[in-house]
């Protein structure tokens, strides 16, 4: 309107060719205008968007394969949930702030799980049942050999924990262990585990289901997490699948 009113003024003033070349100066500067922000927007948009696919993060004993994701993380996918709580079943004296011991389940040690309430809210925990724990000092193996120091009679690595006694004093020792619980929205993950757009709600943890998928965090909750547990974790941007 501006535009157009400022012309048919200049037209009674000026020759039509310099109102022609004054209207085509001042559309051209409200196009740019309006170019800028709608990239200001998108560039505001996918920094919303920026979200992380979380993982376990690479350790010096990962050459010892599944032996060391037992002996690290444990098994949440052995037992089934006891009144819609994990039962954990784990190696102990050492527990590492944060570990992954199923599909898609986030655990955390008490204080790595007070560290993140303290620096964020808007997140949720809940109480983890420590269903066995076994006394392996694995940590003292050393992991610079191939193969670790000792293994299961039977050859699995579940076997760690499974043919071992449970360790009532230990699993006391451990403390309080904690699920980070996720929103859980079928919706949210794409093809090729790409993260929809249109699904997210803006959540800081959320998968599409509540044992398996990916675990798509916000940056804030990614950051907190890596003040944390530093070192345990991987966090790689996610892939966007954008709406058509």
């Amino acid at each position: 309107m501006f535009a157009a009113s400022l012309a048919t003024s200049l037209s009674r003033a000026v020759p039509s060719r310099w109102a022609t070349a004054c209207r085509a100066t001042v559309e051209g500067a409200q196009s740019a205008s309006s170019c800028r922000w709608r990239m200001s927007a998108s560039r505001k948009r996918d920094q919303q968007m920026t979200l992380y696919v979380l993982s376990a993060g690479p350790t010096r004993w990962d050459h010892w394969g599944d032996y060391a994701d037992i002996l690290i993380h444990g098994m949440s996918a052995h037992l089934p949930r006891r009144d819609g709580l994990l039962q954990l079943e784990r190696a102990g004296p050492y527990a590492p702030p944060i570990s992954f011991p199923g599909v898609a389940d986030i655990v955390l040690t008490d204080h790595a799980k007070q560290l993140v309430a303290s620096t964020l809210g808007g997140v949720s925990f809940r109480p983890v049942v420590l269903a066995k724990c076994v006394r392996i000092n694995w940590t003292e193996w050393d992991a610079d050999q191939d193969e670790p120091a000792a293994y299961p009679d039977s050859g699995e690595p579940e076997d760690y924990i499974l043919s071992r006694p449970h360790n009532a004093g230990l699993a006391t020792a451990l403390g309080s262990i904690w699920e980070l619980v996720p929103d859980v929205d079928k919706a949210i993950q794409g093809r090729q585990g790409r993260l929809r757009e249109g699904a997210y709600q803006g959540q800081h943890l959320v998968r599409a289901a509540l044992s398996g998928g990916y675990n798509f965090v916000s940056t804030q909750l990614r950051d907190a997490l890596l003040e944390a547990a530093p070192g345990f974790l991987s966090a790689s941007a996610a892939v966007v699948e954008r709406d058509s």
